[in-house]
Formats: structure tokens, sequence, C-alpha cells
């Protein structure tokens, strides 16, 4: 084509310009018309975009509440400074009364106090004192044994404060241990406090204890009863029971529902 063209600039001079002139004025009139379609439907292409980008944008501001009220519920949880306890449920059919005893307490650091130890026990049972030989060294002056003890006879719960300087001995979590007590966020660290019932073979008693399971997976050879939580101070007690009934789930009901519910104060 190149070459046709130089040949009909020599012999022709005058056809020769009029030729490349229309041809570059037909050909963008005709491309503008067929991109007019195509300009059009990226437009409503861009519409559709922004509209669904606006209705989705839309969406996610309206969920935000939702997570405000998550957390909201979330900020009703006890607070590392609150407390939480499960203990096991009265048993039925069984009328409870209040005894207490007191406890002479003298320390160097708190002096001389006088601690109120209550006990709630079927109406039923009898709570009785069992006085120990005194020793001057001991912090508790009065120090005694207090036996509690079924109408029948058949189980005796013996309550005994740790009289003498008390530091606590730890063992591995026993494997017939059993909650009746579940305290959340105790002391400052927050941490979950258990107080079990197991059976140990070496006495042939039933004993109850404090213990960490999920931090330590321990238990002390105390039950642990606080009387001025301002101070943090309490009353170590070796807890035992002697049960020779056939009975027993009815029993144990019972005497867990003792050791909950013990509770001490200064007068």
């Amino acid at each position: 084509m190149e070459n046709e063209n130089l040949s009909q600039s020599t012999n022709n001079p005058v056809a020769t310009p009029v030729q490349p002139q229309i041809q570059p004025q037909t050909t963008p009139i005709v491309n503008q018309k067929g991109f007019l379609p195509l300009i059009f439907g990226v437009i409503i292409l861009l519409v559709v975009v922004a509209g669904g980008a606006y209705y989705f944008g839309t969406q996610n501001n309206n969920s935000v509440p939702q997570t405000v009220n998550t957390n909201m519920e979330n900020q009703n949880q006890p607070l590392p400074t609150q407390t939480t306890i499960y203990s096991s449920p009265s048993p039925a059919n069984v009328t409870w009364k209040t005894e207490s005893v007191q406890i002479q307490k003298e320390t160097a650091v708190s002096g001389n106090e006088n601690i109120s130890l209550t006990f709630q026990i079927p109406f039923d049972w009898t709570l009785k004192t069992v006085a120990k030989t005194p020793n001057l060294n001991n912090m508790i002056k009065n120090c005694a044994d207090y036996v509690l003890t079924s109408i029948d006879s058949k189980a005796t719960l013996t309550v005994s404060p740790m009289c003498a300087g008390w530091a606590a001995e730890y063992s591995d979590w026993p494997q017939n241990a059993f909650t009746i007590k579940k305290e959340q966020n105790v002391g400052v660290d927050g941490h979950t406090s258990y107080t079990v019932r197991y059976f140990d073979s070496a006495t042939n008693k039933y004993r109850y204890v404090d213990g960490e399971k999920d931090a330590s997976n321990k238990v002390m050879d105390t039950t642990i009863v606080t009387y001025n939580k301002a101070t943090g101070n309490f009353l170590p007690l070796n807890v035992t029971l002697a049960y020779t009934g056939s009975d027993k789930d009815s029993l144990l009901a019972i005497t867990d529902k003792i050791v909950t519910t013990l509770s001490a104060k200064t007068n």
C-alpha cells in the first residue's frame, strides 16, 4: 500500500492530498461513538461498587454497639477484689441450730484476741469441748478439741484449732478428693481456693482441708477460717470425721455443710 501511495503522488498531485484528509476525519468519529457505551458501563459499575461499599460500611457501623454490649456484660463479671463462693447444697429435711465456742488467742503481733468460732449443726447433734493440757508457749491459751456427734453416735466430727505455731504442710491433690467449697478471687493474687473432703486410709478417717487445684495442684494439712478480713488473721483447723454407719452419702452431705458454714469473728 505504501508503494501505491508514492506512485499516485508522482502522477496525480491534486488527488493525493484529498484522500489522506478524509481518512483521519472519519476514523476518530467512529471510534468515539464506539467507546460511548463502554464509558457509560464503567460509570454505572463505579456507582454500583460505591453503593455496595457504603452499604457494607453502614452494616459494620451498626455492629459496633453489639461489641460494646458484650464488653459491658463482661464488666459485670467478678473483679479481682470480689469473691464468688460455691458450697455444697444443704441436705433436705434437716433442722439446723447454731453453736459457738470462745477461743483465747495471744500473739506478739496481734496481742490478746477473743475469737468466737461458730458451728451450724443439725438440731439433734451435740457439741462437746474437750480441753487439752495447757502450754504457755501456745498461741491459743484455752486449747481444746470441739467434738460434734450425731444422735446415733455413729458419726464424730472433730474440729481442732492448731494451738501452737503453725506452718502449712502441702501434699499432692488426693485422687478421691471431693470439692465441697470453691472460692474465687482469693487474696491479692486472685487465686481460687478449694475446700475438699478425702478419705485418709492411714487413719481410716475423712479429712477436710484447703488447697489450690489449678495453680499448684496441692492441698494443705488444715482448713482455714478467717476471722478478721481487714488484717487477714485466721484460724487453721484440723478437721476429721470418723463414721461407722451405712448411710454414708447422707451423713457426708451433713458434715460437708457443717464444714462449709464454719465461721469466726473477734468479740
